[in-house]
């Protein structure tokens, strides 16, 4: 799509474009508004029972304690007739006393006991109520913004649909069709929001977020305002898009999503942005639910290859057949990098410096860099040298850029450690692709050493991605000591359950112990049950496995007192 026909184009120039930037994402936010309130809707009604249920309790209890007081009545009643009896038989009603002093103390203390279970049902109460209270707020927030939304749609000149907006029973969608409004996908709109700028795509099969995400920093430290949209959040941005410095020509970073564009556009994304530069990572099969093969995978790369101007840049891993192969037939000036070999390679083998993985970039003019990562592995050791190719192609300084790297945290769930306890430590991470498992384990050994027990919770995620890759699974976790195996994650494909399950996983896998739990409460059981300090826990799932890294980490902390 041109500038020239891009309806979002027109408007932004009509309007401030900081204030269209604020509206498309309070668009995009709100979007899925009906999605949330189910969700809402179904935590209420979740604690709605669990309220009932304790209310039942506690109704019982409160019977039981009248039953009890009526029954101390009653005792103590046949205990004033026995005291008048004394005096006819005294030696007949002492036994009696001593014996009705005994039923007396019995129930005393069963009483007691059912005050404190009381008191119990009281306090689970309490966090009830208050989700209640809560979930009450969010309902009134989420019905507000609906409304406002609605509202938006009936005076806007165009709409912007996500992937989750734009299906047919959008009554969003409907109400712009009815309006005859233009439809454009978030892709579009992005694409329109970055007219004039120069445009970089990093993409690939594997690491293109945390490649993305450390360009973005190192063009910020270098003092170029970069925008960007990413597929996560970078922890020092704190979101996931930026508009960045509007001007023409400075730098705006796509994180390259070849996922298709909407319901309405089967087109990978990436290929709305027309980039004067791309970076292109690796390439293996993924997506297999809209890629049948790796052909079918690799096409679009191929299509967005051949779309860079003459002009541009290609920016390629020297090192994967597949790009290579690619670049190969590029029409745009192109560079290399790799670890061993390339334009931009490593100048010798990374080592643990300080806390951090220290890797030596020599540069094309054959100067050399020093990168401190935080990130470890050979997988992180390669997306920074790609990332740093590709900021000082979009104007960053080579000396700048590079320093940067020091204070770079990445993105979100991206081998994040949430924190220790003890000699614990628990990570959440966002692998489920068997090459990202291996490079994971990889990194956490680099990191932590071979005297570490190393533990993996993981949930595999789809079943079309499970059954694709299924081999592959067979070596995915060696170099573990305990692999915690919980179900697939159906995400959209819960009309595929029974294809494929964990238990074939399981089977496979080489190396580690392998425990098979139904839910992230047994996975934890099933970890504290077993770890032997000091321990590694790495949490690994794209959805993550109802928190179950805070969650462990939270019990590990408590346990430790």
């Amino acid at each position: 799509m041109s500038g020239e026909d891009d309806p979002l184009t027109d408007l932004l120039r009509l309007q401030d474009l900081d204030t269209a930037i604020a509206q498309l994402h309070h668009r995009r936010a709100t979007m899925t508004e009906r999605q949330q309130l189910a969700e809402v809707e179904s935590a209420t009604a979740d604690l709605a029972r669990q309220e009932a249920a304790l209310g039942e309790r506690r109704r019982a209890l409160m019977a039981r304690q009248a039953e009890i007081e009526e029954q101390v009545g009653a005792l103590s009643a046949r205990r004033q007739a026995l005291e008048e009896r004394m005096y006819a038989d005294r030696g007949s009603a002492a036994r009696d006393l001593q014996a009705m002093d005994a039923e007396i103390h019995h129930l005393a203390e069963r009483r007691a006991e059912l005050e404190d279970v009381e008191l119990t049902v009281m306090e689970e109460q309490e966090p009830v109520d208050a989700d209640l209270a809560r979930l009450a707020d969010e309902r009134s927030q989420l019905e507000s913004a609906g409304a406002a939304l609605r509202d938006a749609v009936a005076a806007s000149d165009s709409v912007v649909a996500t992937e989750l907006a734009a299906l047919e029973a959008s009554r969003e969608l409907a109400a712009a069709r009815d309006r005859g409004l233009p439809v454009l996908s978030e892709a579009e709109a992005y694409r329109g929001l970055a007219e004039g700028r120069t445009r970089a795509v990093i993409c690939g099969t594997h690491g293109k977020t945390t490649t993305s995400t450390l360009t973005a920093f190192m063009l910020e430290a270098a003092g170029c305002r970069p925008g960007f949209r990413l597929g996560a959040t970078a922890r020092d941005f704190a979101t996931t898009a930026r508009l960045g410095d509007p001007r023409p020509g400075g730098p705006f970073v796509f994180e390259g999503d070849e996922y298709t564009t909407s319901a309405l556009d089967p087109r990978a994304k990436f290929l709305h942005w027309e980039p004067q530069v791309l970076t292109l990572l690796n390439l293996e099969l993924d997506h297999p639910d809209i890629y049948p093969d790796l052909d079918a995978y690799t096409a679009p790369y191929g299509e967005l290859v051949a779309g860079l101007p003459a002009s541009g840049w290609l920016l390629y891993n020297a090192e994967d057949a597949l790009v290579a192969q690619l670049a190969a037939s590029a029409m745009a000036q192109r560079e290399s990098w790799g670890l061993t070999r390339g334009d931009w390679a490593l100048a010798r083998p990374p080592i643990v410096e300080g806390g951090r993985q220290r890797i030596t970039v020599r540069c094309p003019g054959g100067g050399e860099l020093v990168l401190r990562l935080h990130g470890f592995g050979p997988h992180n050791a390669a997306d920074a040298v790609a990332a740093l190719a590709t900021a000082v192609h979009l104007g960053a300084d080579p000396g700048r850029a590079a320093a940067a790297a020091a204070d770079c945290h990445g993105a979100a769930r991206r081998f994040e450690v949430l924190g220790a306890a003890g000699e614990v430590t628990v990570v959440d991470d966002y692998a489920h692709h068997p090459t990202k498992i291996r490079a994971t384990i990889a990194g956490a050994r680099q990191r932590f050493g071979e005297g570490v027990q190393l533990v993996m919770v993981h949930v595999p995620h789809t079943y079309s991605r499970t059954r694709a890759l299924l081999p592959e699974y067979r070596d995915a976790f060696l170099g573990l000591d305990l692999l915690v195996l919980g179900p697939i994650e159906p995400a959209r494909e819960r009309h595929l359950e029974g294809t494929v399950s964990s238990e074939q996983v399981a089977a496979l896998a080489l190396g580690p112990e392998v425990l098979l739990v139904d839910s992230a409460g047994a996975a934890i059981e099933a970890v504290l049950e077993r770890l032997r300090p000091p321990a590694v826990v790495v949490c690994s799932s794209v959805r993550g496995f109802d928190g179950v890294a805070g969650r462990l980490l939270i019990r590990l902390r408590e346990r430790q007192g």
